[in-house]
């Protein structure tokens, strides 16, 4: 767990080595553990010569290892590896057999750390030898490395990574293909390990959009006590993970979005589906439109949310002029909530529209896109074809010009949003039922 501390921690290993049936007469060895980290992991090893098993024991009979592992943080302590009254066994049978030496390997293992679609990070441990290409089945839209780490003896320095990405089946060699060399860092004891400071994204949109095929492939080199080249890696050929690339379908961004609006005085929300082409003609002239507010739900962390919006006759068309388009940003509300909101509506239908008595075919436009805490960017738009709402603009009581409006005792007066006036107001108001415009 992150809470734990280093500091915090201990470790111990326990076994012990006797003839088959005679486990009760020999005593539990103890040797204590290291402690290191590694990108969310915990590594624990014992820095003391290789322990031979044999030594002492006599050729022809059946002997048992039995080992567990005690762990402790803080109050907490955990045994791994053994039940109550028994540790884990391996049997063998000490053979007398002369095995010529042979110049063994430097390298030990490494271990990458590694994530695709967002996925928990995997920590496989690559040998020498018999480490088949790790080919990922599914679309992967996010590749991201973390760290490597590796296990040699201490003869070797100068360690680093050889890193590549390519795509494979391209005839054009030079179409992705990319070699790394990444230093590692020496820790001592033949612990080498180096990772990154934030995730590495491996993944460009545009091998997306395209659905490439490509392979990321590595050795690790350095040298030897003699300075003498040596090279780690699966028997000859590179480490390798391959994949195909493809879109992020298990997060919209965006998931749902409603935008509240106020027709003649009546107050709607209306949900904005993401596409199927939504345009809607309002099927009753309008005196009164305002936007009231906006709001979407998102499925991950996001950065920033924009609202942008245009507003022009239907027989003109849009501009994509920028000083045709306002933009105005979301602020967030809850976890996943975002909301445009204005406080007393933005007004889309000018007085002066009204009195020139001609039924102006109006049309308001509008999206929404949002980034991500990682860069990504989301359009909540239609399929690209933005969302639309037709609307003509009349006064279907008709409108009176008064210069000098009835005083309030003579009726009632409201604004077009039904408020109650004490007094009219320049502008369009309601009094006595019928809407008056005062100069």
């Amino acid at each position: 767990a992150e809470e734990i501390k280093q500091e915090d921690i201990e470790a111990s290993f326990f076994y012990k080595v006797y003839e088959k049936g005679h486990g009760t007469e020999v005593d539990w060895t103890q040797i204590d553990l290291n402690v290191a980290t590694f990108i969310n992991s915990w590594a624990f090893y014992a820095v003391s010569p290789n322990l031979d098993l044999t030594e002492g024991l006599e050729v022809g009979k059946d002997y048992v290892l039995e080992a567990y592992y005690q762990l402790s943080a803080g109050k907490e302590s955990h045994t791994l590896g053994k039940t109550k009254t028994e540790g884990t066994k391996f049997r063998f049978t000490l053979v007398e057999e002369v095995i010529p030496p042979v110049e063994e390997s430097p390298f030990q293992y490494v271990m990458m750390a590694y994530s695709w679609n967002d996925n928990e990070i995997e920590y496989p441990t690559m040998l020498a030898k018999g480490c088949p290409e790790t080919v990922i089945q599914k679309p992967v839209y996010s590749f991201k490395i973390y760290g490597f780490e590796a296990f040699t003896e201490e003869r070797i320095h100068d360690l680093r990574l050889v890193l590549r990405i390519s795509e494979v089946d391209n005839p054009d060699p030079w179409a992705i293909d990319v070699w790394q060399e990444i230093p590692f860092e020496d820790y001592g004891f033949g612990m080498w390990s180096f990772g990154y400071e934030k995730a590495k994204e491996l993944m460009l949109e545009s091998w997306q959009d395209e659905h490439k095929k490509i392979c990321v492939e590595f050795y690790l080199e350095g040298f030897d006590q003699n300075d003498e080249y040596a090279r780690f890696d699966n028997d000859g050929e590179n480490y390798k993970f391959t994949f195909t690339c493809g879109e992020d379908t298990s997060t919209k961004g965006i998931t749902d979005f409603t935008l509240t609006i106020n027709v003649n005085g009546e107050v709607v929300p209306v949900p904005i589906p993401e596409t199927d082409c939504y345009e809607v003609e309002v099927p009753f002239p309008l005196y009164l439109f305002k936007i009231m507010k906006a709001e979407v739900k998102t499925d991950k962390p996001m950065k920033h949310i924009t609202f942008f919006s245009t507003l022009y006759n239907t027989a003109d068309g849009p501009s994509y002029d920028q000083d045709a388009w306002e933009m105005t940003n979301f602020k967030q509300q809850a976890e996943n909530t975002w909301v445009v909101d204005y406080q007393f509506g933005k007004e889309l239908i000018e007085d002066e529209w009204l009195l020139q008595n001609t039924r102006m075919q109006k049309t308001y436009q509008f999206f929404v896109v949002a980034e991500d805490t990682e860069g990504k960017e989301y359009m909540y738009n239609n399929g690209d074809e933005f969302y639309k709402f037709h609307f003509t603009c009349d006064d279907a009581d008709g409108i009176s010009l008064t210069p000098n409006p009835s005083p309030v005792g003579e009726g009632s007066i409201y604004n077009l949003s039904g408020q109650r006036l004490q007094k009219a107001q320049k502008g369009i108001n309601i009094i006595g039922g019928k809407k008056v415009l005062v100069k």
